[in-house]
């Protein structure tokens, strides 16, 4: 067995009576290798123990761990047998229509949204979902209903109104976009993706003084951003260089 394989059995075998512990799926996520085959391992596991195979919370939340890494095709693994495990949880369904939008396969994310929508039609992030999937079929104005849709369920949601005003600026339709991207700054003043956005109009409104302080205020937040983040994974690899020795 790999050193791989064995930390994630010590894992498995910590989440056995703490399926809700996020500190250790985000560990799990962390030394989960794709060639390992780790859905296998896990599934094997808990069949061999007769552990929390029933519990379908382990399985989506180890599919969350790894999706927040990218590692999409191993989460969808996770995902899906969470389903088979409880069938009728919206979320597990709003959730694999996500990782298809990702994969670029809007046939198999409508299918699965059209599932969570069923089951929770007040659902906000399904019809975020059902705006991309518009999205990718290039069909702006459908889109934009679902965005709506979801605003009106989540209205503290600066996401929603961030993908309301990207469809509002492809149309030309600079007013209207601003005020969209000026209320998802709002909500998250510390998104430089939203102060770009904004950055955007405002050149097109011809205040260049107003989209360069803009840019700049974006700048400034990227790059505290990618602070904290080669501060933690500096942090990481040194502790994991102190384990060797």
């Amino acid at each position: 067995m790999s050193n791989n394989q064995e930390n994630i059995i010590k894992l498995l075998q910590i989440l056995d009576s703490e399926p809700e512990n996020y500190a250790h799926y985000h560990q799990l996520g962390e030394i989960i290798n794709l060639k390992n085959n780790t859905f296998e391992i896990i599934r094997d596991y808990l069949n061999y123990k007769k552990l929390i195979i029933n519990n379908s919370i382990f399985f989506y939340n180890t599919g969350i761990a790894l999706l927040n890494q990218k590692k999409l095709n191993e989460a969808l693994n996770f995902f899906l047998y969470a389903i088979e495990l409880t069938p009728n949880t919206g979320d597990y369904y709003q959730t694999i229509s996500e990782v298809f939008i990702e994969l670029g396969n809007p046939d198999k994310a409508y299918e699965f949204n059209k599932k969570a929508l069923k089951l929770n039609q007040d659902d906000p992030h399904a019809y975020n979902n059902l705006g991309r999937i518009m999205e990718l079929q290039n069909k702006p104005d459908d889109a934009l209903l679902n965005y709506q849709k979801a605003v009106q369920f989540e209205p503290d949601n600066p996401y929603f109104y961030n993908n309301i005003g990207i469809i509002l600026y492809k149309q030309r339709k600079y007013s209207e976009a601003k005020s969209h991207f000026l209320k998802a700054k709002f909500l998250e003043p510390e998104n430089p993706e939203f102060l770009v956005n904004i950055g955007q109009i405002s050149e097109q409104e011809e205040k260049y003084h107003e989209a360069l302080n803009y840019y700049l205020q974006a700048s400034r937040l990227a790059l505290k951003m990618l602070q904290y983040i080669t501060d933690w994974g500096l942090s990481q690899v040194s502790r994991k260089i102190l384990l060797l020795h």
